[in-house]
């Protein structure tokens, strides 16, 4: 699909004179400029395209933006509604917001600005009072017996999809197996603190695609609510960590699922520090400092696991071992000094 079914702009008063393609790899994305003013359209990936997540999603942007935080509901059309379902898909339509995209300029100067961001988002979001589903569609688009969870990142899913792995790549069978011994640590370490963790609605997605910033690094705004949930906020902390915490060597390419995921240069102290910033916005407990190092080891084996089913098949394996132990040898020489350091804070 490269541009978006005109029907339903009838439905916004728009008259497009230009439309131009975005990014993104689960949903379609336009720019468009109309004599009324310029938009953001969308259509929702199909994993998000419930009307319980669309109006979760949708209630927590109107209850953030309330609170004059940077997030925007969609537009409300001719129906009363904020979306549009047209042959089968489901269209939004925002107001477009003017900021920068996450690149190596911004690296420093908005390290600070995003964490602070998030401690704020937490607080605004902890007062949301929507109820929220039961099971995660976070895998919900692989063939059964893998299966939704009750819990973003869960390690256990991560292991039904390296079996699945198995099944279908003999040829790096030792590879996918070493991984799997790695993912079963992870999940026993991890489980071991997950049921202290505060939990609380998060963002679920806070990464850098999902942030712009001004030219000073301060955030624009926070956009992709899909993955909005009630779950521990240290899965959001983790992906501030991960993506903001880190530099990439290469460029960032929104389109494909590969630079999307692919392993940023982890250092120690800008990750420190990043963790730190946040501590210092919105504290986090002893058990959550404890934790942060493996929440941001299961975030990565989610992406890369996740990331699966948008690559060829025949590439799967090598899309899922690229790197895949960079975070573990990161974690084996880092982890103690990473906590220790947050727990004199």
């Amino acid at each position: 699909m490269t541009n978006p079914d005109r029907g339903i702009f009838t439905f916004y008063q728009i008259r497009p004179r230009k439309i131009e393609t975005g990014g993104g790899t689960a949903g379609h994305t336009w720019r468009v400029e109309s004599d009324s003013g310029t938009y953001f359209v969308r259509v929702r990936g199909l994993r998000t395209a419930s009307m319980s997540r669309i109006h979760f999603d949708h209630g927590l942007r109107q209850h953030l933006h309330s609170k004059g935080f940077c997030a925007f509901p969609p537009i409300v059309n001719s129906q009363g509604d904020r979306f549009v379902v047209r042959q089968g898909k489901t269209y939004e339509v925002y107001p477009w917001i003017n900021g920068l995209n996450y690149n190596h300029n911004l690296i420093t100067k908005a390290r600070i600005p995003a964490a602070q961001a998030l401690a704020k988002f937490h607080g605004h979001a902890a007062t949301y009072r929507a109820e929220c589903e039961n099971l995660i569609p976070q895998f919900a688009h692989f063939p059964s017996p893998i299966k939704s969870r009750p819990r973003l990142d869960d390690p256990a899913a991560v292991l039904d999809v390296i079996d699945w792995m198995l099944n279908a790549h003999a040829h790096a069978h030792a590879a996918i197996q070493h991984a799997r011994t790695r993912v079963t640590w992870l999940q026993d370490a991890y489980n071991r603190h997950y049921a202290q963790l505060p939990r609380t609605v998060i963002h679920g997605d806070y990464n850098c695609f999902n942030l712009l910033f001004t030219p000073d690094g301060e955030v624009a705004g926070v956009f992709d609510f899909d993955w909005a949930w009630r779950d521990v906020r240290l899965r959001d902390v983790a992906d501030l960590v991960l993506f903001f915490g880190t530099r990439r060597e290469t460029g960032m390419d929104t389109k494909s699922i590969w630079s999307l995921t692919t392993c940023p240069h982890l250092e120690l102290n800008s990750m420190t520090k990043i963790a730190m910033d946040y501590h210092i916005a919105s504290p986090l407990t002893i058990e959550e400092r404890q934790a942060l190092p493996l929440a941001i080891l299961a975030r990565w084996v989610s992406c890369r696991a996740e990331g699966l089913i948008k690559v060829e098949p025949s590439r799967r394996s090598d899309f899922f071992l690229h790197d895949f132990e960079k975070p573990f040898r990161w974690y084996d020489k880092n982890a103690d000094h990473f906590v220790r350091t947050l727990l004199k804070a």
